[in-house]
């Protein structure tokens, strides 16, 4: 787990704070599908492959630990506490309005805006803010060069990995942060669930190593990070599209620790929440979806709606609105 000091982190990356258009195309006209904020169709394809074969090997794995479980119980009961792999207990995911101490992004530049935006966002963090910034291993010293001038070489971690290409869009990619039960009442912890990307990444490692996680857990099934948001209550909110991928609303509650997941009806954008909602203190919830207002006052809260941008053309991703 993350040292208990940390309250949450964020994942972030730059263009997530950009209007972006919305027909998912690669940003400043490349043409390479990593890019790109949608998933191909072929991709879509792999994932429910892949994650069919992932649950059938678990299934079996799972049955087989049983099996071997029941025979040694007698053996085990004694060393469970000190040898055993303890069953995880998240309590909910940690929410936007969270107190951060780290914000995460991607070394990947494929347009000068983002290179723009993203050296903002480092000039102006809060002075107890660290930056993590996660390249390959070989970017190590052009990463410190370009970023350690703008916050002090204090306040930056640089995570390595020897691919992490695929890891642009970082809040859809990286590990979630979510909070577990602590030796202290009252003082939960905080930790990493990874779930498998629709794309080639793998760098969950490196995150949860930067951070400090020792503990981060390790999903079968695949979703991007940008499809679920908590208020702070553990109410977790998702969209109803093809961006849940293979997680189903148990996936989301066992791994997550939701209390409850509203799946909302895709009206906009590709089909993550993020685009859609974002939960405010006080049981307040910001949106650009009127369609959602009368479903979330029946739930309890104070529905603040802000202008829809016109549609085709362009989509604003809601958890990154300063409020």
């Amino acid at each position: 787990m993350i040292n208990r000091s940390l309250q949450g982190f964020a994942i972030t990356l730059t263009v997530l704070f950009m209007i972006t258009a919305s027909s998912g195309k690669a940003l400043a006209g490349s043409s390479e599908q990593r890019y790109s904020h949608d998933a191909s169709e072929k991709e879509i394809a792999n994932v429910i492959a892949g994650d069919a074969r992932n649950r059938a090997e678990s299934a079996v794995e799972a049955a087989a630990a049983s099996t071997t479980d029941s025979a040694t119980d007698s053996a085990t009961d004694s060393t469970e506490g000190a040898m055993g792999k303890q069953p995880r207990n998240p309590l909910r995911p940690v929410e936007d309005t969270a107190n951060f101490r780290y914000v995460l992004m991607s070394s990947q530049e494929p347009s000068d805006e983002i290179v723009n935006l993203r050296h903002s966002i480092a000039q102006n963090l809060p002075a107890n803010v660290k930056l993590v910034i996660l390249g390959d291993t070989s970017e190590v010293a052009a990463i410190k060069s370009e970023y350690a001038p703008l916050l002090g070489a204090d306040r930056l971690i640089i995570a390595t990995d020897n691919d992490t290409s695929g890891g642009l869009w970082a809040r859809d990619s990286f590990p979630v942060p979510v909070y577990e039960m602590s030796s202290q009442p009252g003082r939960p912890e905080v930790s990493l669930v990874a779930a498998h990307y629709y794309r080639d990444f793998s760098s969950w490692d490196a995150i949860a190593s930067a951070v400090g996680d020792r503990d981060m857990q390790k999903v079968g099934f695949t979703f991007v990070g940008g499809n679920i948001l908590s208020d702070q209550e553990g109410n977790c909110f998702s969209v109803n599209s093809y961006r849940l991928f293979t997680a189903t609303e148990a996936d989301l509650k066992a791994s997550y620790g939701c209390k409850v997941v509203h799946l909302m009806p895709h009206v906009r954008g590709l089909g993550d929440v993020d685009e859609v909602l974002k939960p405010l203190p006080g049981n307040k919830m910001l949106t650009n979806s009127v369609e959602y207002k009368a479903d979330l006052e029946a739930w309890g809260y104070q529905v603040i709606l802000i202008p829809a941008l016109p549609a085709p053309g362009f989509r604003c991703h809601c958890s990154r609105w300063l409020v």
